[in-house]
């Protein structure tokens, strides 16, 4: 993928809720995010507004592949993978709104800027989803709204890498009993794997 899935979920999420990346500063300096890439408690205690976090939660490779390029000097790698992979979307708050915006998140996957954004980075986000799961008890005393939904997305990712042992050109050669031990065999030649074959 060009950008992480989360980091583009979090994009259709701000966008279709009309939530800004952060709440700005607090008191102690310290950024207030609207939103995060997993789960941190500690930024929770900063404000009473939602806040969602996007975290992966499994990867299944559905197809896994390895080509050499030698078409370039020196040669590339190039490494691709396709998987299946589950993530979890958190709405908390300590006021009412991670509940009463909850369903917000559900639209918003679904809307024509996410399957702008799923065209743009070619990947797919599953319809089919578990829902909300009221987590709320979780969280003990904080007293938070919290609410989790569990969705699964196809995604790929791409990776090159020079590879710059690599090893075209043999030296060949055929021998019997009478020649094994000589100089010369009954034949040899240079085999160059990288040569165009016109014959």
């Amino acid at each position: 993928m060009i950008k992480e899935v989360e980091k583009i979920i979090i994009d259709i999420l701000s966008h279709e809720m009309e939530l800004p990346l952060t709440y700005g500063i607090n008191d102690e300096g310290n950024e207030v995010p609207v939103f995060t890439i997993g789960y941190s408690n500690a930024m929770l205690g900063t404000t009473d507004k939602v806040q969602i976090s996007v975290q992966t939660m499994n990867v299944q490779p559905v197809a896994n592949n390895s080509k050499l390029d030698i078409s370039v000097t020196p040669p590339l790698e190039r490494q691709y993978l396709s998987a299946l992979q589950t993530l979890q979307v958190d709405i908390m708050s300590a006021n009412t709104e991670a509940r009463t915006r909850s369903y917000e998140i559900i639209l918003a996957l679904e809307s024509i800027y996410s399957q702008q954004q799923q065209e743009k980075y070619q990947f797919k986000l599953n319809k089919s989803n578990t829902g909300f799961n009221n987590v709320s008890e979780a969280e003990g005393e904080s007293n938070l709204n919290r609410f989790a939904l569990t969705i699964t997305a196809f995604t790929w990712y791409y990776k090159t890498k020079q590879i710059p042992d690599y090893y075209d050109k043999f030296n060949i050669r055929a021998d019997d009993e009478k020649t094994i031990n000589e100089i010369d065999g009954i034949l040899e030649f240079d085999y160059d794997f990288g040569e165009e074959n016109n014959g």
